[in-house]
């Protein structure tokens, strides 16, 4: 276990958050200095802050293989999603997502497939983005869905809200399939997939205790 501190982060809710890695070893994340949030990428022992010109935030989610960098950010009137390639900022916006959740990219596979949520009006939708063809994400029976992470194979998972518990869910080409944790899980969420069709994620035990895990 390596601690990844950003110089200067410092806050009880906040410091510093890793949140992506990619197979070179390099991690992307957020930090604050005050109340202020920052991306960053930290590749091989150094850091590197991640900010959209003129944004109130910025967040750092996902890397791959070709260190094309997704996340989102907020420009004062909504949330924005962004990819970051070879030092060129584009913002992401799903058509009609508007308000304070607007669109946040979460993940990105070496095919430069993007994955994330959006909000319509107060509806969560789960998306991806392929050579500027947006497809919703839709867990059926679910009022909230958001998609966290996809892999090369383009499987994709996320969690979900039937309106009574948080599920993590595996779309795998065109099937849903719920992910419980097997120990009477107050909820399970997924954040990760990776080649191997290995997730990782969190879920919390029926004593209130929030544990990861990985599922093979």
């Amino acid at each position: 276990l390596t601690t990844i501190d950003f110089p200067g982060a410092i806050g009880p809710q906040c410091g510093t958050i890793a949140c992506g890695i990619n197979d070179g070893g390099q991690i992307v994340g957020e930090y604050c200095v005050g109340l202020t949030r920052h991306g960053f990428v930290f590749d091989h022992g150094n850091f590197t802050s991640i900010d959209v010109p003129a944004a109130a935030f910025t967040v750092a989610t996902g890397i791959n293989n070709l260190g094309q960098i997704v996340g989102y950010y907020g420009d004062g009137v909504a949330i924005r999603a962004f990819i970051l390639d070879k030092g060129v900022f584009t913002p992401i916006d799903v058509p009609g997502a508007i308000g304070e959740c607007g669109t946040i990219a979460s993940g990105i596979n070496d095919a430069g497939q993007i994955v994330g949520q959006y909000c319509v009006g107060s509806t969560h939708h789960g998306f991806v983005l392929e050579k500027n063809n947006w497809t919703r994400i839709d867990v059926p029976g679910g009022v909230f869905t958001a998609a966290t992470a996809i892999n090369r194979q383009g499987q994709i998972v996320g969690l979900y809200t039937d309106g009574l518990t948080i599920h993590g869910f595996l779309l795998n080409k065109g099937a849903f399939k719920a992910i419980d944790a097997p120990v009477q899980a107050l909820f399970t969420e997924a954040f990760g997939i990776n080649d191997r069709s290995q997730i990782t994620g969190a879920y919390m035990s029926s004593d209130g205790k929030l544990h990861g895990f990985v599922m093979f």
